[in-house]
């Protein structure tokens, strides 16, 4: 299946070792079947912010997309980026084709089970989340703190299953 990496570039400072980087990206995507499908055009945002721009690289499979992120090649002009940089990068799957919306949910799940599930920052179709925690505003104590809760507390005692 194919797979991605993803990067959003929110700010980066030009200079020698960004270039330096753009010139030697490109060596380092062949040998893992690499090639850029987004790299910093112009995004038009229609919801919330998006400061800066995008990249994606896409990739035959999870497999390769690991391989070239920790490849000695590309792990060496790494810091050219990382150093000039303010950036999130991500490495995810894509999907069967076709695909519907719908195909994320396991037999018996609904909407609302689903909007659960993704609250409580657990991981769907089996897939690891290094988010399993949310923050919820305490009430009583009137702080920010971190449970294990798909619901605020406010809302837990209305739960109904």
């Amino acid at each position: 299946m194919t797979a991605y990496a993803v990067a959003h570039m929110r700010q980066v400072t030009p200079g020698p070792q960004i270039v330096e980087y753009l010139h030697k990206i490109d060596a380092t995507l062949e040998p893992f079947g690499g090639r850029f499908i987004v790299h910093g055009s112009e995004v038009e945002v229609v919801e919330n912010t998006w400061p800066g721009h995008l990249v994606m690289i896409e990739f035959p499979d999870m497999q390769q997309v690991r391989a070239w992120y920790r490849s000695p090649a590309y792990q060496e002009i790494l810091p050219l980026r990382t150093e000039n940089s303010q950036s999130d990068v991500v490495l995810v799957d894509g999907v069967q084709h076709p695909h519907k919306a719908t195909d994320v949910l396991e037999e018996g799940d609904d909407l609302r089970r689903l909007a659960l599930i993704v609250s409580a920052g657990i991981p769907l179709a089996g897939r690891k989340s290094s988010r399993t925690t949310k923050a919820w505003r305490s009430r009583s104590a009137g702080r920010w703190r971190r449970a294990r809760l798909p619901f605020p507390p406010s809302r837990q005692a209305r739960r109904t299953d």
